[in-house]
């Protein structure tokens, strides 16, 4: 089964007893043994969805309790509370395992705690990458590689060019979010490459086609690292960007 080994090795890690089925288990068998159905669902980098998954239907059938995501159809099939839990898509708990995460876990934990001591109503707000008015700071691929593209200097790329991230204009407007204790995302929900997202930049100042000095040193980042701003549309009236990549590029 495809991602196994990384499922068990997770499993050991966390101190988890799993039944691993044989693959080759009939599924109404495997959910006769089964209590509930985790499947949960996101949309991926190039906006694909899923729809709605067929086993999703058929623990329904089986009468299984599911856990799983607002995500195309799947609140069709779930009443949320009744027969099953739905959550947000990327809604994961701040719970840093490592130095950068904790550190927003840490910001997490002293914001709320002035709700819970004092009663400041409060809101965590994590966004795409920022760019905009006011940033100096050139290591960012915007302003710094725009900076260094005006200048008439090749635009250095610290890695291969393939990490994707999600970028948002700090143009926006995040909404009087009066929602205590609660962790929103704010992104445009259309991750780039790191080339494609330097190739709009580029273009924005009048630079495209410019060649690239592309130097594959980063390392310890993650290949994927995106944001779903699904759960900040849900609750503060359908917020949407109100900028595009390009349209903020120049603005």
């Amino acid at each position: 089964m495809p991602g196994q080994v990384a499922l068990r090795g997770l499993a050991d890690e966390l101190g988890l007893d799993v039944d691993w089925l044989d693959p080759t288990t009939r599924t109404a068998l495997a959910m006769s043994r089964a209590d509930v159905l985790l499947c949960p669902s996101w949309t991926v980098s190039n906006g694909d969805q899923e729809g709605t998954p067929t086993v999703i239907c058929e623990a329904g059938a089986s009468g299984l309790a599911i856990i799983s995501t607002r995500h195309a159809g799947i609140p069709e099939q779930i009443d949320d509370g009744r027969s099953g839990l739905l959550s947000d898509e990327r809604d994961a708990p701040l719970e840093g395992r490592f130095p950068y995460d904790c550190f927003k876990s840490c910001t997490h934990l002293i914001t709320t705690s002035y709700h819970g001591s004092f009663g400041l109503p409060v809101c965590i707000t994590r966004c795409g990458n920022l760019f905009g008015p006011g940033d100096l700071n050139r290591n960012r691929i915007v302003p710094g590689r725009i900076g260094s593209a005006l200048r008439g200097e090749t635009p250095v790329i610290r890695s291969e060019g393939s990490f994707v991230r999600d970028d948002l204009t700090l143009a926006e407007e995040m909404g009087r979010a009066h929602i205590v204790r609660q962790a929103l995302n704010f992104s445009n929900d259309k991750p780039l490459d790191v080339l494609s997202m330097v190739a709009l930049a580029l273009g924005a100042c009048g630079k495209a086609g410019m060649g690239l000095d592309t130097r594959g040193e980063a390392s310890n980042e993650l290949q994927m690292q995106f944001l779903s701003s699904n759960k900040a549309q849900r609750l503060l009236a359908g917020w949407a960007p109100r900028f595009g990549l390009d349209e903020g590029l120049r603005a």
